[in-house]
Parts: structure tokens; C-alpha cells; sequence
């Protein structure tokens, strides 16, 4: 496994915590696009604070009953395989990350103030009806 990978395995509050801000407003995709680089590449920096604008739904949409499918092809991909998770009918969108690693799928979300590293994905998608995912991301806001 990659140094990156395993030094998140070994503190993942500590890693996380490097791409959190306080911003002007909601901003969890800026942060699930920091970790997303961070698990991709190594490179660890704080969330960008981009304001104004909302997000725009661009990927297709999957049920709740689809969301296991997709978790299982991450979990059947190489170690470092990820993906954001974007939620949305429910409770307020909402973004964050999921990644193999050596011990299986992760959940990640590092935009809560004690960032969630649990393979138990329960807890950030309950309430919602249809996901968003994607294996590119980067943080765009339409204006």
C-alpha cells in the first residue's frame, strides 16, 4: 500500500484534518475534492473556500438499493480504488468519500469537525434516496 494510504490507515483524524477550513458557508464538496486528491495523489492541502453558485448533479443518479452495487465495485477494484459519493432527495446534499483500502471500503468525510473514518457507511447516507458518484472530482460551482 502507498505511504499516503497508510499514514491515513495509521491517523486518519490527524490526515483529515490537514484538508479542513472554515469557510464562508457549506462547502463539503471543496472538501471531499481535497481528500479525493489526497487519495489519489498523496497531496495533502486544505479545501478550497469557493463561494457563490450551487452544484449541479452531472453524474447519473443511483437508488439506495443501487448503492451496495457500488460499493462493491470499488471493493473489487486494487487498494486506493475511490470515488466522492454525492447525496441528494432527503436531508441537504451532501458529499464525501469512500476508498479500498488493505483492511476493505472506507467511508470518509473529513468536512465534519471530528472527521468520519468508518467502513460502516450507515451513518452518512441514511435519509437519502438517490447517489451521485464519482471516480473524477474536482470541486466546480455554477454561477
Amino acid at each position: 500500500m502507498e505511504d499516503h494510504l497508510e499514514a491515513l490507515m495509521a491517523n486518519p483524524q490527524q490526515v483529515l484534518r490537514q484538508m479542513q477550513r472554515t469557510f464562508h458557508g457549506q462547502n463539503c464538496p471543496a472538501v471531499a475534492a481535497a481528500v479525493h486528491r489526497y487519495l489519489q495523489t498523496g497531496e495533502s492541502r486544505q479545501a478550497a473556500d469557493n463561494l457563490g453558485g450551487g452544484f449541479i448533479c452531472t453524474n447519473p443518479l443511483y437508488t439506495r438499493n443501487e448503492f451496495a452495487g457500488y460499493v462493491s465495485t470499488i471493493s473489487s477494484g486494487a487498494v486506493g480504488n475511490c470515488a466522492v459519493i454525492g447525496t441528494h432527495d432527503g436531508r441537504p446534499s451532501h458529499y464525501f468519500n469512500m476508498v479500498k483500502l488493505d483492511a476493505g471500503v472506507y467511508f470518509v468525510d473529513a468536512f465534519t469537525s471530528s472527521p468520519i473514518f468508518s467502513q460502516q457507511e450507515s451513518g452518512l447516507v441514511s435519509g437519502y434516496g438517490r447517489f451521485e458518484f464519482f471516480r473524477d472530482f474536482s470541486c466546480h460551482r455554477s454561477t
